[in-house]
C-alpha cells in the first residue's frame, strides 16, 4: 500500500511516461510484472508519442548514434527500439503476457 501512495503521489506531480502510468493499473489487475509490461507498453507509447516529443527522441536518437541526418530522427529511434526489442526477444504484445481479452 505504501509503494501504491508513492507511486500516486509520483504520477500527479511530475511529467511522468504515459507508460508508467498504466503500469501501475494492468499489473495490480492482471499480476504482471513490470518489466514485462514495460517491454509491451513502451514501443506504443513511444511511437504514439513520437510527434509531440520530437527534440528528446532528437537527443536519445544523437546519443545512440542513430541520426546520421536529421531526416526521420524520430522513426530512425522507433525502428532501433523496435529492433532491441525483436533481437532480445521481450514480449511486445499484451496477448503474449496471458491478460484476457476485453471485447
Amino acid at each position: 500500500m505504501l509503494a501504491s501512495h508513492i507511486l500516486g503521489i509520483v504520477l500527479t506531480t511530475t511529467l511522468s511516461c504515459l507508460h508508467h502510468t498504466i503500469f501501475p493499473v494492468l499489473g495490480a489487475t492482471f499480476g504482471v510484472a513490470h518489466g514485462a509490461l514495460n517491454s509491451v507498453i513502451l514501443l506504443h507509447t513511444v511511437t504514439f508519442n513520437a510527434l509531440f516529443a520530437v527534440s528528446e527522441l532528437t537527443v536519445a536518437a544523437y546519443r545512440l548514434g542513430l541520426a546520421q541526418d536529421s531526416k526521420n530522427v524520430t522513426d530512425q529511434f522507433v525502428n532501433w527500439l523496435r529492433a532491441r526489442q525483436l533481437n532480445t526477444g521481450v514480449p511486445m504484445r499484451l496477448r503474449t503476457l496471458a491478460l484476457p481479452a476485453m471485447h
